[in-house]
């Protein structure tokens, strides 16, 4: 019997003319309408695919919120969206709701290479690494053990999905960075012995 986790980020919240800043779980803000758009795309695929989650956990802000009431109501579906703020973002301490370029200063482009491609916090971010991951393997566990051959649904903020994929017996491949875009999603699967990797980053086709 397998059982299936699909871990989904939520949609954009800059616009075309907005400058992207970096937000985390101190700054709640709603989804711009190419969010919008994301969302409903996101509902169109797990439609399309087979992909109706039985379940479906979300983190308490805004962004994340919308992407799951819009993604199971444009995928024509009435499910309980439950929030948990395990799945809340991680806080950027002094970068918190800063631009790019204001943090590269601070922190130089190494120190954000190694965050994006391995996970290293930078100096003055509140995140722990280790409590993250432990959060993934706890709620994977639960997903077994609760909720055996249906399909769970997460949806989050990058920060923290970055490390769902400690729960995949042998990990991502070695040409997939843990590192997610906007309304992009991945898919492990159980098969009664392990987590296995499906897809992850990916968008609605």
């Amino acid at each position: 019997m397998t059982t299936r986790l699909l871990i989904i980020r939520h949609g954009n919240t800059f616009g075309p003319d907005d400058e992207p800043r970096r937000v985390g779980c101190r700054t709640d803000i709603p989804l711009v309408q190419s969010g919008i758009d994301q969302a409903c795309a996101l509902g169109s695929y797990i439609d399309r695919e087979n992909l109706i989650p039985d379940y479906i956990y979300a983190s308490e802000l805004q962004r994340a919120q919308e992407t799951a009431q819009i993604m199971v109501r444009n995928a024509n579906v009435d499910i309980d969206i439950q929030t948990d703020k395990t799945f809340n973002e991680i806080d950027h301490g002094p970068d918190e709701n800063k631009t790019e370029p204001e943090i590269l200063e601070r922190l130089g482009k190494k120190t954000m290479e190694d965050w994006n491609e391995f996970g290293v916090v930078p100096d003055g971010w509140i995140v722990d690494p280790r409590a993250l991951q432990q959060s993934w393997i706890d709620f994977a566990n639960e997903t077994r053990e609760k909720r055996e051959g249906k399909l769970t649904c997460v949806v989050s903020s990058g920060g923290v999905i970055r490390f769902a994929p400690i729960i995949l017996e042998n990990g991502l491949p070695d040409d997939v960075a843990p590192k997610v875009k906007t309304a992009s999603m991945g898919l492990f699967e159980h098969d009664g012995n392990a987590w296995r990797y499906v897809f992850w980053n990916k968008r609605p086709e």
